[in-house]
């Protein structure tokens, strides 16, 4: 028997097929067909991936983020971190506190602030830690009250700010995915700002946490109003410079435009409104003052990523 008419044999004995001879013309078609089922593959690949891109949220990062550079260079610099924040000072004009106290209306008026703080990025979007500092607070009303004032131990109050953006109040507004459309304000809070926050009817509701205290004490004469109240709530800070995005600059001016406010922020997954209310002694109170901010080396701007 010779040597090849094993094979077929073997093949037989494991199953197979004897392999039979192919001419030219079969194998062309066959190399033709595995080209076609390729670019099927191919096509139904992109078509998948291009779904899943449509399906995703339009800014999965969040965002705006800070990005320092340099004074003078001509680049889109880098993320602030946490780790190695953008260090800020500053300081404003009046700044006045309205509200009520045990039923009486009440306006503290402080002649200026000093602040310091700093600014970086979170994982969601920009944020700042700053110390306000007030100086020569005062009860203005009701006058001639014979009540000194002291805000918190030593006239100063920490505080949080988160970015956020101006909000309508309308559903829509949060699914317009073009930051460069938006109006960037900032949410002012006692504590750095929870992302896991309930949400209901596209809301969340911020934990009212304290501020600082104000303690009225006798001065010259017999305080009527004498004791002392918490601050809390949120505040909403409004840019008056800088409003945009890869706006560079070493400075922003805010003001508080003591009114309630709404906001929407990322809060991690998607974007949500905010009402900002203040309190004073448990009841709706107005903090008004502007104040500008500058960094102590570097130019800063906000981007999208």
């Amino acid at each position: 028997m010779a040597a090849g008419s094993h094979v077929p044999a073997l093949r037989r004995a494991f199953g197979g097929r004897p392999q039979q001879p192919r001419d030219a013309g079969a194998e062309g078609a066959d190399a033709v067909s595995m080209l076609k089922l390729r670019a099927g593959l191919l096509g139904l690949l992109a078509m998948l991936l291009l779904g899943a891109f449509a399906a995703a949220p339009a800014f999965a990062e969040g965002g705006p983020f800070w990005h320092h550079r340099e004074v003078g260079e001509e680049n889109e610099g880098a993320k602030i971190t946490e780790q190695a924040p953008e260090k800020i000072g500053g300081e404003g004009g009046e700044q006045k506190l309205k509200g009520k106290l045990a039923g009486t209306a009440i306006e503290i008026v402080a002649k200026s602030v000093q602040v310091k703080g700093e600014i970086y990025n979170n994982a969601d979007q920009a944020q700042a830690k700053i110390l306000l500092a007030y100086n020569q607070p005062t009860l203005t009303i009701p006058a001639a009250s014979h009540c000194a004032v002291l805000v918190g131990t030593n006239n100063t109050v920490p505080v949080y700010a988160h970015q956020a953006w101006k909000w309508n109040g309308k559903i829509p507004q949060l699914a317009v995915g073009q930051q460069f459309e938006q109006e960037r304000d900032w949410i002012v809070t006692p504590f750095n700002l929870s992302q896991q926050l309930p949400i209901k009817n596209e809301e969340v509701e911020l934990p009212k946490e304290v501020f600082t205290t104000i303690t009225l004490s006798s001065s010259g004469g017999t305080c009527l109003l004498a004791g002392k109240a918490p601050v809390e709530g949120s505040v909403g800070a409004e840019v008056l410079s800088l409003k945009g995005l890869e706006h560079w600059s070493r400075e922003e001016t805010q003001k508080t435009p003591g009114e309630q406010v709404k906001q929407h922020f990322w809060n991690g997954t998607r974007y949500v409104g905010v009402d900002l209310v203040l309190y004073f002694d448990k009841e709706p109170a107005s903090l008004t003052g502007e104040f500008k901010l500058k960094t102590n080396k570097q130019e800063v701007a906000l981007f999208e990523h």
